[in-house]
């Protein structure tokens, strides 16, 4: 087990190959956060302003609330 982790949440794949190069540039722990309800393809259609997505991404209530964000450090 690594001393560092780094999470990711990707609904389409761009930020989970981030993740990865990241993860194994600091030789971390990679692991994934996934929404309770699956995402659909019309959920991801950015071009729909009252689509899932959009809609998330609008609202700062719709995600939860993150800590504290270190780049670059080892955690523990």
């Amino acid at each position: 087990m690594a001393s560092s982790l780094v999470t990711h949440f990707s609904a389409t794949g761009a930020t989970v190959r981030a993740a990865k190069a990241v993860a194994e540039e600091l030789g971390a722990d990679l692991a994934e956060v996934r929404p309770a309800t699956p995402y659909t393809a019309a959920d991801l259609n950015w071009n729909d302003k009252h689509s899932r997505g959009t809609r998330e991404a609008n609202d700062r209530g719709a995600r939860p609330a993150r800590g504290r964000e270190v780049w670059g450090s080892r955690c523990g």
